[in-house]
């Protein structure tokens, strides 16, 4: 054998990604949730399109994150395995 890679790092980053992803997931949930709360106020007029369309724009930017968050974890799941 010529050399051994250390899996401590590896096995660190797999984790970390884990984390990122279980974070990322959490604030999916509560931007779709106010999303979803801020659509029936704004149909009411009871809160202005523009803070809909920000509440909306936090939503995607959550689904994105999230899919960066998978993809980082599948990332460091192929190095490790």
């Amino acid at each position: 054998m010529l050399y051994r890679i250390d899996a401590a790092i590896y096995k660190t980053e797999l984790a970390s990604a884990k984390a990122s992803l279980a974070q990322s997931q959490a604030n999916l949930k509560a931007a779709k949730s106010k999303a979803m709360r801020y659509k029936k106020l704004v149909t009411n007029k009871a809160i202005s399109e523009q803070d809909y369309d920000d509440s909306n724009a936090l939503y995607q930017q959550a689904v994105a994150t999230v899919n960066l968050a998978k993809v980082n974890q599948m990332r460091h799941m192929t190095v490790y395995l």
